[in-house]
């Protein structure tokens, strides 16, 4: 078992899913603030229960929104995840 106080680098995060499971390494040398973010989140539980409502084969995958770790609201699909990292485009 790894210790809390491990740095980034010797640590993963380890995502158990209805489809499989998969791991991801951290680089806190290329984006320490978000490395340091989804650790400490992770940390306190925030991804528990999530859903992904964006996935590419072979490429990303996207979640984290907390109004998703209720099922009946899962038809909203990310919709404030995406809201918040992506402004509404203008009608052409």
């Amino acid at each position: 078992m790894v210790q809390p106080s491990a740095p980034p680098e010797d640590l993963e995060a380890v995502v158990a899913t209805d489809r499989g499971t998969f791991r991801f390494e951290f680089a806190p040398d290329t984006a320490p603030k978000h490395v340091q973010q989804f650790i400490g989140l992770a940390r306190k539980g925030y991804y528990d229960g999530s859903a992904f409502f964006r996935v590419v084969a072979n490429g990303i995958i996207q979640g984290g929104d907390p109004l998703l770790k209720d099922s009946r609201r899962r038809a909203i699909s990310g919709v404030r995840a995406a809201s918040i990292c992506w402004p509404a485009k203008p009608a052409v």
